[in-house]
């Protein structure tokens, strides 16, 4: 803690800004001449793409390479392609409307936390992994893994299937990829992101208010979307680290079509590493493959891989017209064999267990006018989840299956009124079927239930902002229509950004929000243990429509060198379900509806020295349930974290990156057995609920990669990374079973010392 304090104390000492732009404009041709001998680069591009456009040159002295390229992306409306430390490609985005609505200013910070993240004015993030500087612990740049250091996001079990977004569990978050809604998000059942990075253009989180085209999501949005630009020069590459290998390629293959697909496939069936020693014991402990207490001797032999396929074509019919189409292919399998011996018989059979998303869309976009700008898109998704589990003392087999299937259409319109108003609005449809299945072969038992849910949304947003740029006004709403419950719903928003002088900002942010779609838990030991969640639809009964209220109020300050941000927030989540919320105690088999507020603050610090970024950032937060059925109906929710920090610095030399960061926070509560009689009638009598407190969790992370030149069309990259040095042990998870009438502690483990390497090849 101490360690903490110090940091805290040292990042305090001052404040960092981007410097104030000169009024005096000057061609862009000029300007980019001026930048190419500052920074020691070299652009490229056509004469068309940046003929008659003026900028106003910042200072230069105040900025790194990477920040001058995201300035003059934002500014100039054009595409920078950065291929390699010196060579970067400039050229025009296809879509005109798309050009002048952009022209408005979006960027608050285009340095935050890492290159290539930046705070936006409407308080979002956006990530762009092809400029992403190095993360501790991180070697390749994924973005799930990525967002976790922003304040107020978290996973509070290590996992990408896990994503806590002040206080809210994962399925409160919508992920979206091209437009669509994921369902799988992450390989290794939650260590990995799914999403192959090298052809994502940026990912953008909204923890508070998002735009009101995007539905469901009551704790954040995060939108994943692809490169879409026909220009530009064409790229390869692949790589390999210690749990996978993979591939892409983003090329023309005519003059008005793009071709972008990638490729990945673990190792994890092929060669042993440390790395996946370390994943597999983290993943399979407290599951099928550890837990046979039955048993009185068991051999188990396990086989798992995953892989995923992207493909993205892109094709201009002319200036005005362009169409794409997106298929996406997710999966994990795992299957295992066990051998018993018991003092009667000898017994071998196979379990295991799949999970797989299947994704394709057409999407379809025209500028009608330089204002004006039309976006169709339709859409199929489907993922499902089967595990067979078979018990070969009692000869039994069970199966299950959770699917989901999707299907829908998205009509999106932009019309810049002026330069200093536009509006967005739109219609969209989408129908939803969860299905599950239960089938046991002794008893003979077999359940399946199908829910479908229609839903018609309409939403409109205009944004307001000042010939100044100093204030920006978001507001809007969306209806929908549910036509299995014939109900609608109305949820306004608005979005307020002032920047009050050089120095000082304000943001503040409101919005109601809701989702029809949530994942339950019927039973800790579900489909091996391993991937307990089920998607479940809501029913308005037992299954409500989840709603949100949020509010939030932000100030940001900065000036030489140093960058404050600080947001002040309020959370109200209605129609949660015990189900959903992983209880292993009194609660674990009851059924009731609830809701849980969360008020909180996140605070980022970040400084800057040449080639040296830092940052130290805190999140505190009180979170609690409130379940009128429950006795008590009030105490901590399963995910109140009161105190997280997290402190970091890298540092950059030409193509050398170095990442050294900590972790810390306070532990979950649970719920321990009652000291005076633990045990009556053969069952736990727990405590208060979550009344006791998991130790504080800790890690120390390292990271780092080179990038050279191997000709002048190949470039290579070599990363190594270590997660928590320090070894320590942190325990994520705790609950007690009851063994010979004796309540016994199980305690799930964080990841302990895990190295990983990465050697890559661009071309």
């Amino acid at each position: 803690m101490r360690v903490f304090v110090l940091i805290g104390a040292f990042y305090l000492l001052g404040l960092l800004s981007l410097a104030a732009q000169s009024s005096d404009k000057i061609p862009l041709e000029d300007a980019l001449q001026l930048i190419e001998n500052t920074y020691q680069i070299k652009f490229s591009y056509a004469d068309e793409a940046i003929g008659g456009k003026s900028i106003s040159l910042p200072d230069l002295t105040s900025m790194s390479k990477d920040e001058m390229v995201y300035w003059l992306q934002f500014t100039t409306n054009l595409t920078f392609e950065v291929l390699s430390e010196r060579y970067i490609s400039i050229y025009q985005s296809n879509s005109t409307i798309t050009n002048n609505i952009e022209a408005l200013s979006e960027v608050q910070i285009f340095h935050y936390l890492a290159p290539g993240i930046a705070k936006n004015m409407d308080g979002s993030v956006t990530v762009n992994p092809s400029s992403l500087g190095i993360l501790p612990g991180l070697i390749e740049p994924d973005a799930l893994q990525t967002i976790q250091a922003i304040p107020g996001i978290s996973s509070a079990e290590e996992k990408i299937s896990n994503i806590n977004v002040r206080g809210g569990t994962h399925d409160q978050n919508l992920f979206l990829y091209e437009g669509v809604k994921m369902y799988q998000t992450g390989h290794f059942f939650g260590l990995i992101s799914g999403f192959n990075p090298y052809l994502i253009d940026e990912v953008t989180v909204y923890k508070n208010v998002s735009s009101a085209q995007f539905s469901e999501g009551v704790s954040s949005v995060i939108d994943i979307s692809l490169k879409d630009n026909i220009q530009g020069s064409n790229q390869s590459g692949a790589g390999l680290n210690f749990v996978a290998a993979d591939a892409f390629s983003n090329f023309k293959i005519s003059e008005d079509t793009r071709l972008m697909v990638s490729g990945r496939r673990s190792l994890t069936d092929v060669a042993f590493t440390p790395t996946y020693s370390q994943y597999s014991s983290r993943i399979f402990q407290d599951s099928d493959l550890s837990n046979n207490p039955i048993y009185t001797s068991i051999d188990s032999q396990e086989d798992f891989y995953f892989y995923d396929a992207s493909l993205k074509v892109v094709h201009d019919f002319s200036q005005n017209d362009q169409v794409s189409a997106n298929l996406l292919f997710m999966n994990n399998s795992l299957s295992y064999s066990e051998e018993a011996d018991t003092l009667t018989s000898s017994e071998s059979l196979n379990s295991g267990l799949d999970q797989s998303t299947y994704l394709a869309s057409l999407g379809y976009e025209k500028s009608l006018s330089s204002r004006w700008n039309l976006k169709a898109q339709v859409f199929a998704n489907r993922y499902a989840l089967a595990a067979t589990n078979f018990d070969v003392i009692n000869e039994q087999r069970l199966i299950q299956e959770n699917s989901v299937t999707e299907y829908g259409f998205k009509l999106d319109s932009k019309y810049m009124v002026s330069k200093t108003l536009q509006s967005k609005y739109g219609y969209h449809f989408t129908e939803t079927g969860v299905a599950d299945l239960q089938d046991v072969n002794r008893p003979d038992f077999r359940r399946f239930t199908r829910n479908i849910l229609r839903v018609h949304s309409l939403y409109g947003e205009l944004q307001f902002t000042s010939k100044d740029e100093h204030r920006k006004l978001k507001t809007g709403g969306r209806g929908m229509y549910y036509e299995k419950f014939d109900n609608i719903r109305i949820e306004p928003f608005v979005n307020l950004n002032w920047q009050l002088d050089e120095v000082f900002s304000v943001d503040i942010a409101a919005e109601t929000k809701s989702q029809t779609t949530s994942q339950t838990i019927d039973l800790q030991d579900d489909f091996l243990g391993i991937e307990k969640r089920r998607w479940t639809l809501a029913d308005e009964e037992d299954n409500p429509i989840v709603r949100a209220k949020k509010l939030s109020m932000g100030v940001g300050f900065g000036k030489k060198k140093l960058n404050i941000t600080m947001e002040g927030y309020i959370k109200k989540v209605e129609g949660i379900s015990t189900r959903g919320q992983a209880f292993q105690d009194q609660f674990e088999f009851v059924k009731a509806v609830g809701d849980y507020s969360v008020k909180g603050v996140d605070v980022l610090v970040q400084k800057k020295w040449k080639g040296v970024t830092s940052w130290f950032g805190y999140s505190y937060a009180r979170n609690k349930y409130d379940f009128k059925d429950l006795l008590p109906p009030v105490f901590p929710n399963n995910l109140d974290i009161s105190h997280t920090f997290n402190a970091a610095l890298t540092y950059k030399r030409k193509g050398l990156q170095v990442g050294l960061g900590a972790h810390y926070n306070t532990g979950k509560p649970f719920t321990a057995p009652l000291l005076t009689s633990p045990v009556v009638e053969g069952e736990i009598v727990f405590d208060t609920p979550n009344s006791s407190r998991l130790p504080a969790y800790f890690k120390l992370d390292f990271s780092t990669t080179y990038a050279f030149d191997i000709s002048e069309k190949i470039r290579g990259s070599m990363g190594i990374s270590i997660w928590n040095i320090l070894n320590r042990e942190n325990v994520v998870n705790t609950y007690y079973v009851l063994i010979d009438e004796t309540p016994t502690i199980v305690q799930n483990k964080a990841l302990a010392l895990t190295p990983n390497l990465s050697l890559r090849v661009f071309f």
